[in-house]
């Protein structure tokens, strides 16, 4: 595989190459596996990690996406990949892995989103929310209650997510996944009575009902008790819901912030798990 990779990453920039195509699924983990195998190097001990996300498109043509943006999405979030390294201002600092997912499509274009995680600073990670740790549900509408008007860009479904992935078992060297499966998870599934809820909601997973009306309210404020709480039923839910094949691993984690309308509007996080076949290598590619 990692020989295959090689020739691929090659293909990519040969003109002769350029009006291959191949299938949405296809395309998307090309990307992410030559994104990974290029630079993602996971490396113990690091005390911090930051997640961070971003997009791009892949052109349709009859739901297949040529050689040439392929290669023009991986640019694209190389230069992602190489503002973000070099913004972090730590010199011991990796790209742990990247996860590439399809965000939406049309029949025109299909949006690709890149979860990048990098670490950096030797120490030994906190994998809990502290006190400071109070975040609205989300939107990306940042802290609430005395830390109100911090964090945004962020909220508690982005928080979630980062995490969640620290806890994930990484073997150290350049990681790439095959014959990836999401699996998704709505808040519905794990639905609990709100009177056995320790915060009143409805599920192990973030719900709540509110109004259609209001702007995000302060009980969409979740403070870092109920941020843990969260995260601890993340986490015990891949021991409920087992992989789709025992071959495969948990690949990432994936938490998102949902309105869903209706007589009052259900404010929800939705669970995405990726498993996959995980290969490992401790050699640098010859690209």
């Amino acid at each position: 595989m990692d020989a295959y990779l090689t020739g691929f990453r090659k293909q990519m920039d040969m003109p002769e190459k350029s009006g291959v195509m191949l299938d949405l699924e296809d395309a998307r983990w090309h990307l992410s596996a030559v994104l990974n195998y290029s630079y993602a190097n996971a490396i113990p001990h690091h005390k911090y990690f930051q997640v961070d996300t971003f997009y791009t498109v892949f052109p349709l043509s009859n739901m297949m996406v040529s050689m040439d943006d392929i290669n023009d999405a991986f640019v694209t979030f190389t230069t992602d990949l190489v503002n973000t390294y070099q913004a972090i201002p730590h010199d011991d600092k990796t790209l742990v892995i990247v996860v590439t997912q399809v965000a939406g499509q049309n029949g025109h274009e299909a949006q690709i989103r890149m979860i990048s995680t990098f670490a950096y600073s030797p120490g030994i990670s906190v994998y809990q929310f502290d006190e400071t740790d109070w975040w609205y549900w989300g939107e990306e509408s940042g802290k609430c209650g005395l830390f109100i008007g911090e964090g945004i860009g962020s909220d508690a479904a982005i928080e979630l997510t980062a995490k969640a992935n620290l806890s994930l078992t990484v073997p150290i060297g350049r990681i790439y996944y095959t014959d990836e499966i999401p699996v998704t998870i709505m808040a519905y599934d794990y639905e609990i009575s709100w009177q056995d809820h320790p915060y009143g909601r409805h599920s192990l997973i973030f719900w709540q009902v509110g109004i259609q009306s209001q702007p995000p309210p302060e009980w969409s404020c979740l403070c870092p008790d109920e941020m843990n709480y969260y995260l601890s039923n993340i986490r015990d839910i891949i021991v409920l819901d087992n992989p789709p094949d025992p071959d495969m691993t948990l690949c990432n984690y994936y938490i998102e912030s949902l309105l869903i309308p209706g007589y009052n509007v259900d404010w929800q996080h939705r669970l995405t798990l990726t498993y996959g076949i995980q290969h490992v290598t401790a050699t640098m590619p010859e690209l």
